[in-house]
């Protein structure tokens, strides 16, 4: 688990190594009621800014990243994510992802 900041400074320890074997990366997101350092204006720890920035970073690196909202069993914490340009997710509820992630395209979603 851990904060942002503590995120933040795993990311920047990863750098300082060129992200040395590192082929794929997992990030939990956390609900409110289980973290503790949600954002004001924020559904979710990390942000959706530190999320996008860690997303794009790592695409360009050839990197997979994936987001595991954390014990997430619907559409809605989906339909953020990828509102925020997440698409890779790992999940104990993968029925409710599969259908959140179909549902989010057919009505439009970017």
């Amino acid at each position: 688990p851990g904060t942002e900041k503590q995120k933040r400074a795993a990311m920047e320890s990863a750098r300082k190594t060129d992200f040395d074997g590192i082929t794929q990366l997992q990030i939990h997101v956390r609900m409110p009621g289980d973290a503790t350092d949600i954002q004001p204006g924020e559904p979710f720890s990390p942000s959706r800014q530190f999320l996008g920035e860690v997303s794009s970073e790592l695409a360009e690196r050839g990197i997979l990243f994936q987001t595991l909202p954390y014990g997430a069993s619907d559409a809605v914490t989906y339909a953020q994510l990828l509102d925020a340009g997440l698409a890779s997710f790992a999940t104990d509820y993968p029925d409710v992802t599969l259908k959140a992630v179909r549902d989010y395209y057919e009505a439009g979603g970017k």
